[in-house]
């Protein structure tokens, strides 16, 4: 745990911000601070500019931390599920990293023929063939590097030290997975719903095996989609 003693978690939604800071004492974590603050304005990082979001963010966080300080440096940020394209892909494990990315990069550009994907930042996960997927995949999320940039000029601005930034859906897997006592041995069915869209996990032993992301028309279209 070291490198977790104290740390701060910003979760930035359309209309709020959301704080979780925590401490390490005697091998337990400590809730320090729970707090949310509304933003002045909507917010929608895919597509406002980068001034707006910037003076969004940082009257949020002025207003969070006037009420208590930050004792924490290092932060991290969970994002709205769709400023992630995530997907669940074909994967050939002999490829080198590199190149993985380069076909991670080739695959979008199929789903997505409208964007450069060289202003994109590709992480992803490998899965091996198992009883759901039948092939050897990886669930692979690009966020605009533009993004990223923004959260780390902003944490500088304010003194911070940025350790993560992530889909608020797996940050939320990652607190569950710190619970030893939710994770149940064999399949876990995850579900994270936000304006309209289903992001939905499907975990063996805790680890995700299967992923798909969908817009819903209405509530009723989620039973249609799990079947």
């Amino acid at each position: 745990m070291i490198g977790l003693e104290h740390h701060a978690g910003f979760n930035l939604t359309s209309n709020k911000l959301q704080l979780v800071e925590v401490s390490l004492e005697n091998d337990e974590f400590l809730v320090d601070s729970i707090d949310e603050v509304y933003l002045n304005e909507f917010l929608n990082l895919s597509v406002d500019k980068e001034t707006k979001i910037v003076s969004i963010l940082q009257a949020a966080y002025d207003e969070i931390t006037l009420k208590k300080p930050l004792k924490s440096r290092a932060v991290s940020f969970s994002l709205p599920l769709d400023t992630f394209l995530t997907h669940q892909l074909p994967l050939e494990a002999s490829l080198l990293h590199q190149d993985i990315l380069e076909q991670f990069k080739w695959d979008y550009s199929l789903l997505y023929p409208t964007l450069k994907f060289d202003n994109y930042v590709f992480q992803y996960f490998e899965v091996e063939k198992n009883n759901i997927v039948n092939y050897n995949s990886a669930i692979v999320s690009a966020v605009p590097r533009k993004i990223l940039q923004l959260l780390q000029n902003f944490c500088n601005t304010n003194k911070l030290h940025l350790r993560f930034v992530d889909s608020v859906h797996f940050a939320s897997d990652k607190a569950i997975t710190f619970n030893q006592n939710f994770i149940i041995n064999g399949y876990n069915l995850s579900i994270y719903l936000s304006d309209k869209i289903a992001s939905i996990e499907v975990l063996e032993n805790g680890n995700p095996i299967f992923y798909r992301f969908s817009h819903l028309e209405n509530s009723s279209k989620l039973i249609d989609l799990l079947n």
